[in-house]
């Protein structure tokens, strides 16, 4: 059976489940349906788990987690300015990785927030049976927030926190505006939501009350109020400096309006096209029951909607899922919303709910999770570790975003730009690849004399200086490729057993005779010889050793070799050799 039948029956099965699972929702009574309802999260839950477990972390991943693993609070709070990224999600990871918890500990973090999510909704959410399982079947909730484990995550329970408030935000002011700050801090993309939702609050409730209360009166309010800008003043102070700090070049992936309007709706079944077309249908319903039936509600969601369009056309293209998805927990909160008030116009918000969730139902994403490599550096480290050992020396291109993630796998990772101990957090300002293999292979040698070869893995396209993949040069042997990683951003790899070759192998040999290893020293001055016909420094050092060995005849081969070079013959040194030579055969004459 081909692929895409195979897809299509799968998207059918779950949406038939869906169906179901709304009409016999519908006619249970309470218990029926709490029953109904923890088994959709459970089912959720467990499926998850299990690509949790069966998931490999790509590079964006287990870039956040090495930071919280190397970095004290202080510098991680520093950090922030060169991610564009805020602090929470680090700070959840940060007591975990900095005290020694494995990195899949990171997927347990991830999987954990979205099943409270996902129970939130659909345990104390007032939408349908239909709703809530439209929700949580869709690969958000079932497979990209809780497997691709990211801070978008949190996105979520902050607008699951806002919904649930919004019929009482009067009366719990500063609760909610603790949801609406930790929106604000969640991702840079969000920011039009927090920011549309406070504005709706200070409108309706403080500046223009319907019980005619005026804003003088409002204490409690004005607490709430300034809970919210508090939120928005700790997201500035951390995504205003990494507008020119950010190693992320904004606003540079200019192909049009279309294109990155047609990514955000690219994980939709169907791509951009018919799924693009149900999903947009669906949020237009959504927004004219929300115009009709609660204009604070249709504010928040229309600025919501509308700021993130405009932040993956203008500033930062919507090329991973988790971003890509940001407006369907905008959909489901503001749902959520107009589900506490009248209950006129719900058909058709159960209709568009439904279809933009039946839209993100992609069984396929999961499925090939189980059956294939995200990200290929995981299961290349783990060979490594199987082969070498756990602490095998491992050099790395520091510049190359795609091995960061080898220092969440080994112990042992250099750096062969600068010879020292890989950064496990590379990611900053000046990215480039100014340094070529070539030259940073000869300073490894140069800097470590006793080194004979050394592993060198890196991203297929990484190795600057052996073009286009070509790894058949002298003293390069391919040990292992990895393929491209089936997930986003995910690289093949390379890892390279690299040797001392020509000119290198005489200073080598030279540093093994004077730390007293003489038989390392003859076999590098043999492999000299081996690998570059003139070597006759080599040829003189082999005569050298072997003569002290007693080796006569030996070392008179090898300095008549070195003879035969015009260089050798004018050199003192090898003169002085062959004089040697010569005066220990007249001995032996004698």
């Amino acid at each position: 059976m081909s692929e895409v039948p195979w897809m299509w029956m799968a998207w059918g099965a779950l949406a038939g489940a869906v169906v179901v699972y709304g009409w016999v929702w519908k006619k249970a009574g309470e218990r029926g349906r709490a029953w109904l309802e923890w088994g959709l999260a459970a089912v959720v839950a467990v499926v998850s788990a299990v690509s949790v477990a069966l998931h490999e972390p790509w590079r964006d991943e287990v870039h956040a987690w090495l930071q919280a693993r190397e970095m004290g609070l202080g510098a991680l709070w520093t950090e922030m300015a060169c991610e564009g990224h805020f602090i929470p999600w680090h700070l959840l990871l940060w007591p975990l990785a900095h005290f020694g918890a494995p990195v899949w500990t990171m997927g347990a973090v991830s999987w954990a927030l979205n099943a409270v999510a996902v129970w939130w909704l659909s345990r104390k959410s007032p939408l349908t049976g239909w709703e809530k399982a439209a929700a949580g079947m869709s690969c958000l909730f079932l497979y990209v927030n809780p497997v691709v484990s990211r801070c978008y995550v949190l996105v979520p329970l902050a607008l699951f926190g806002i919904a649930a408030l919004w019929g009482r935000r009067d009366e719990r002011p500063v609760a909610f505006g603790l949801w609406v700050a930790l929106l604000a801090n969640t991702h840079v993309a969000m920011e039009g939501a927090a920011a549309a939702a406070a504005g709706v609050f200070a409108w309706e409730n403080v500046l223009r009350r319907k019980d005619g209360k005026g804003w003088r009166e409002c204490g409690r309010q004005w607490a709430g109020l300034g809970t919210m800008a508090a939120g928005g003043l700790l997201a500035a102070a951390q995504v205003v400096p990494s507008l020119w700090r950010s190693s992320v070049a904004l606003g540079e992936e200019v192909y049009g309006v279309a294109w990155h309007t047609a990514r955000l709706f690219q994980p939709c079944v169907g791509g951009a096209g018919a799924g693009g077309v149900a999903t947009v249908a669906g949020l237009a319903v959504l927004g004219g029951l929300a115009w009709r039936k609660d204009k604070g509600v249709f504010w928040v969601y229309a600025v919501s909607l509308g700021y993130l369009w405009g932040f993956a056309v203008f500033l930062y293209a919507a090329t991973v899922w988790n971003r890509a998805l940001l407006w369907w927990p905008v959909a489901l909160s503001a749902a959520w919303m107009l589900a506490g008030e009248r209950r006129d116009g719900e058909r058709w918000r159960i209709l568009a709910v439904a279809v933009a969730g039946l839209a993100l139902t992609r069984p396929d994403l999961t499925l090939w999770d189980w059956h294939a490599e995200f990200d290929a550096l995981p299961g290349a480290c783990r060979w490594i570790a199987e082969r070498h050992g756990e602490d095998a020396e491992v050099w790395i291109n520091g510049d190359d975003v795609a091995t960061e993630g080898t220092a969440a796998y080994l112990e042992n990772v250099r750096d062969w730009r600068n010879g020292r101990k890989a950064s496990p957090v590379s990611w900053g300002t000046g990215k480039g690849w100014t340094r070529r293999f070539e030259e940073c292979r000869a300073e490894v040698f140069r800097d470590h004399p006793a080194k004979g070869s050394f592993l060198a893995l890196g991203s297929a396209w990484a190795f600057s200086g052996l073009e286009e993949g070509d790894f058949s040069r002298p003293g390069v042997e391919v040990e292992r490729t990895w393929a491209r990683g089936g997930g986003q951003g995910g690289e093949g790899f390379v890892l390279m057993r690299v040797w001392r070759w020509g000119g290198e192998w005489g200073p080598f040999g030279a540093a093994l005779y004077h730390a007293g290893d003489r038989r390392g020293a003859v076999a590098a001055w043999k492999r000299e010889v081996e690998e570059e016909a003139g070597a006759w420094e080599a040829m003189n050092n082999l005569a050298w050793a072997a003569l002290e060995e007693g080796r006569l005849a030996e070392a008179r081969e090898w300095i008549d070799r070195a003879m035969e070079f015009k260089a050798a013959r004018e050199n003192a040194v090898v003169r002085d050799t062959e004089t040697r030579v010569r005066r220990k055969e007249n001995e032996a004459m004698e």
